[in-house]
């Protein structure tokens, strides 16, 4: 189950809210006043997923509007290329 979870929420029309409605960035960013979690109940989610049969979630921490779930330091610098696995990159 992926679960994609942010201030886009708080509007209920999608994670893609901002790009469609053309909402200025200022705007958007005030959502942030009201974007509260404190009463966010995880466990109720993970068994609720259980219940419905999910093995896993993914909780979306960061999305295309920028805003983020949790604070953290930016990278220092972009990865050189991107991590490679056998079935998902080509040989070089």
């Amino acid at each position: 189950m992926f679960i994609h979870w942010g201030l886009y929420s708080l509007l209920a029309r999608g994670e893609w809210v901002m790009h469609r409605e053309q909402i200025p960035a200022e705007v958007y960013d005030k959502l942030a006043d009201r974007f509260h979690p404190e009463q966010l109940d995880l466990r109720a989610w993970a068994r609720l997923a259980r219940r419905a049969g999910m093995k896993y979630m993914v909780l979306t921490t960061r999305h295309h509007d920028g805003f983020a779930l949790f604070t953290a330091r930016p990278a220092t610098s972009p990865p050189s290329r991107p991590p490679r696995s056998a079935t998902s990159w080509p040989s070089t």
